[in-house]
């Protein structure tokens, strides 16, 4: 600290500002399906071709490594596909800007064991990762998922602890941010941190992220049962080095994760009242048609409540159930002969 009084301290690095640091690891988590590595694989493309992610965040640009644990290189040329048509560039692009690929799929992807004492051992693969990120000097590296690399107890905290240090050891040798997703309980899905195992997984990391469905009005266990709509929310749960609380609302769509509009937000408001008051109609025993009558649901909806006090409309409740057909959240049930076929809305 000699020194120090008489020199400014350097800025501190980021992958994106306020969100993702350089030289630290940084831990995203999300159920099985839900879609992080395309969300991954979008971050690493927008670093390396210098474009916004997400259309919000700015990465600082560079070559970035992918080291994926779980899908062969055919799929990630499929998943990668649409991310380069949306931002209307080539693989030869993507080449060009150093993105890394390692797929291990299959393979034995172990970065870190430990002996009988509970002390960390990185392996072979480790060691060449660690060479070759400090020869690329990556903006980034991915890790996908920690369950593949990491052969550890995740109760343990001192093992857990150990394989963050290592994790922080690769991202200050080679100057970047590192990045594992992971998969959380189902404790802690339902808890809303986004954690599996020791609480240290949050205390190992500066910055952690939950990628995940919206949350669901009705009580848990019936969220399995909802229809996936294509809606996901992105929250910045830590952030040790800046704000924290942020989410991002996004939406598939054509093959990856778009953040929806103020619009396309308002039309998903309208479409969970619709589905609300469907279900309330149907424990009520109240039939409600898809046709313009005394029973036309978007009227009947119209006059509800929740419907005035939010100043829905029937005819963005007529949108709103057309959207659903199309999705195939709801369908048409039919009852009698021909002659006297009655028809009623339910939900799919």
């Amino acid at each position: 600290m000699s020194k120090w009084d008489a020199t400014r301290p350097s800025a501190r690095q980021w992958w994106i500002e306020d969100r993702i640091p350089l030289r630290q690891p940084t831990l995203l988590s999300g159920e099985g399906a839900i879609g992080k590595s395309i969300l991954l694989l979008q971050l690493l493309a927008s670093t390396a071709l210098d474009v916004p992610w997400l259309d919000m965040f700015h990465p600082a640009p560079g070559p970035v490594i992918y080291f994926g644990c779980e899908d062969e290189a055919d799929e990630i040329h499929r998943r990668l596909a649409p991310i380069l048509a949306h931002h209307k560039r080539r693989f030869s692009d993507l080449i060009m800007g150093g993105f890394k690929l390692l797929a291990y799929a299959g393979e034995n992807a172990v970065l870190a064991e430990f002996d009988r004492a509970g002390r960390i051992q990185p392996t072979q693969l480790f060691g060449d990762l660690h060479q070759a990120a400090c020869e690329l000097r990556p903006r980034g590296i991915v890790i996908d998922t920690v369950s593949d690399v990491f052969l550890g107890d995740e109760i343990k905290r001192d093992q857990v602890r150990q394989f963050g240090s290592l994790m922080r050891r690769l991202a200050i040798d080679a100057n970047a941010g590192v990045l594992a997703s992971s998969h959380p309980s189902v404790a802690g899905m339902r808890s809303g941190s986004g954690l599996s195992g020791s609480t240290q997984w949050h205390n190992s990391v500066r910055a952690r992220a939950f990628f995940k469905k919206p949350a669901n009005d009705d009580d848990d266990d019936s969220e399995d049962e909802t229809p996936d709509d294509g809606r996901r929310e992105l929250a910045f749960l830590k952030n040790q080095y800046g704000p924290r609380g942020a989410v991002v609302a996004l939406k598939w769509q054509d093959g990856l994760w778009l953040p929806m509009t103020e619009k396309a937000r308002d039309q998903a408001s309208v479409e969970d009242l619709f589905l609300d008051l469907l279900r309330r109609f149907a424990k009520q025993d109240r039939q409600v048609s898809p046709n313009k009558s005394p029973t036309y649901a978007p009227a009947k909806f119209a006059e509800q409540p929740e419907a005035k006090a939010a100043k829905v409309s029937s005819t963005a409740f007529a949108a709103a159930m057309e959207r659903l057909f199309s999705m195939n959240k709801i369908k048409i049930k039919k009852e009698g002969p021909p002659s006297r076929e009655r028809t009623w809305i339910i939900e799919a």
